[in-house]
């Protein structure tokens, strides 16, 4: 039997791994953080407990890259970094690729709900709030600035940040409960109105 040559074996840790992540959102997001273990994502993923910690650490990591994989909808958002976009379209992009991040990822955001509702796991998730602040941070400020920064004092500006990052966790929370049935088309363009001027 001739070796595995190392892309192949990359390969299949990379595939083993990916298989341990989306075990992991599933259970995660059927039992809540404090009654999953590891062995229980283990056994889900067909693998055995201990093969876990070659890829995670601890379940709070594992956890955070869950997490930190289900935002992935902010990488796919380079262009709405592009100056040439407005900052009303920008935002129109950043809610349209968000609702479409829901509609596809319901376990996730089922998750991240539960998740983001019990402090004592954010106050473990380090990485994921640096991750989530550097990324939405400074994609929300430069909207807003360029909506408002004639008109608004800077912690103006970050109010404003604040409160439409609250309307997107309302409806993250909303779409949870109702699912199909929540009305994202008239949600959507109620909220851009409040921008478009």
């Amino acid at each position: 039997m001739t070796p595995r040559k190392p892309e192949k074996f990359a390969e299949m840790r990379e595939k083993s791994r990916n298989q341990i992540i989306e075990k992991a959102l599933e259970i995660f997001a059927e039992h809540g953080y404090y009654k999953t273990s590891i062995e229980m994502i283990a056994k889900a993923a067909g693998i055995s407990k201990g093969l876990i910690y070659n890829y995670f650490k601890s379940k709070d990591e594992l956890l955070e890259i869950v997490l930190m994989q289900g935002f992935n909808f902010f990488d796919e958002m380079s262009e709405i970094s592009q100056p040439q976009i407005s900052a009303y379209d920008r935002l129109q992009l950043l809610l349209d690729n968000f609702t479409k991040s829901l509609q596809e990822n319901l376990t996730f955001w089922q998750l991240y709900q539960s998740v983001i509702s019990q402090r004592s796991i954010m106050h473990k998730l380090t990485k994921f709030k640096e991750y989530y602040e550097s990324v939405f941070g400074p994609l929300l400020m430069g909207i807003f600035v360029e909506l408002f920064g004639n008109e608004m004092s800077e912690q103006e500006i970050q109010i404003e940040m604040m409160l439409f990052a609250a309307f997107l966790d309302g409806i993250a929370f909303d779409y949870v409960i109702m699912g199909e049935e929540y009305p994202f088309n008239d949600i959507s363009e109620a909220l851009l109105k409040k921008y478009n001027k």
